[in-house]
């Protein structure tokens, strides 16, 4: 719980969320669906953010003609591809902070909570 009122607190900072088709298609998957299997009620919450944020699309076949996709697979290199735009990127992935700091991307690792304090300024 105490992840999800992190993530809660991050989000609250900025005032335009973007999302991807993939990330709600694996974020649904994560949290079981529609049996809920991981917790109870996170579909509803899923649903809700879905209602209330921006939601970008990025076609595959562009996606796969960027070298990033080799080493990134197909959602997080789609997330790269969006975040070049001026984005920040919120994730727990280690690897995906880690491509996206390198290519100069701000990005906020939610498991890193020394961070949390630097990006809220």
């Amino acid at each position: 719980m105490t992840d999800f009122a992190n993530l809660k607190d991050i989000l609250e900072d900025f005032q335009y969320h973007i999302t991807l088709p993939n990330i709600l298609t694996e974020a649904s998957n994560h949290i079981g669906s529609g049996k809920q299997t991981i917790c109870a009620g996170a579909a509803e919450a899923l649903a809700g953010y879905v209602a209330k944020y921006t939601e970008e699309f990025v076609h595959s076949s562009d996606v796969v003609s960027n070298p990033k996709y080799l080493r990134l697979g197909l959602t997080d290199a789609a997330i790269s591809m969006v975040a070049l735009k001026g984005a920040t990127v919120v994730t727990v992935d280690h690897q995906l902070f880690g491509q996206l700091t390198s290519d100069g991307i701000r990005a906020i690792n939610l498991f890193h909570k020394r961070n949390l304090a630097r990006y809220r300024s």
